[in-house]
């Protein structure tokens, strides 16, 4: 299980350089907690925290759309094939997930939360489109938050559980 982090197209004074460290440190912990309960100890995965222009071009190029998203996943293995990495520790590349922190910004003043609390949650639906699920209608989304949400519990407790040792 490894997980590593970049940056496109954010200025030299973003809030993603502050709080790196911190940032890093806490999606290090969803991420553990999604292989062990996904079963994918072997899987590497890459987050890239970008800007709205950045994934502007990227959702133009590969998906169509103009405009920018909050998050891309782009997966490297089919989604039949996680099913053949499951349980076994033998590395491989699962994918990428794009973050825009313009995007999640706006999102968590919309929502009165955190920004911390927003990329965490970005993180995990990256996550889950990395391994198939997606929310192209309304029972497949409900399903994909539910996940989500049990995610960020588990790190959370496992966090937490952390910190008392």
């Amino acid at each position: 299980m490894k997980i590593d982090f970049a940056a496109r197209g954010l200025p030299p004074g973003s809030n993603y350089y502050k709080y790196r460290k911190k940032i890093e440190k806490e999606f290090k912990t969803i991420y553990r907690v999604f292989a062990e309960k996904e079963r994918l100890p072997g899987a590497e995965t890459v987050i890239i925290f970008c800007n709205d222009p950045y994934i502007a071009g990227l959702n133009r190029e590969y998906r169509g759309r103009k405009g920018p998203t909050d998050v891309l996943s782009f997966y490297y293995v089919d989604h039949g094939e996680v099913e053949f990495y499951r349980g076994s520790v033998e590395e491989f590349y699962l994918g990428e997930i794009y973050i825009s922190l313009d995007r999640a910004a706006e999102q968590a003043a919309r929502r009165r939360a955190s920004l911390i609390n927003e990329l965490r949650r970005l993180v995990a639906h990256g996550l889950f489109h990395l391994v198939g699920w997606d929310h192209r209608n309304r029972s497949e989304e409900l399903g994909m938050r539910l996940r989500e949400r049990e995610l960020l519990r588990w790190a959370q407790r496992e966090k937490k559980n952390s910190r008392r040792k």
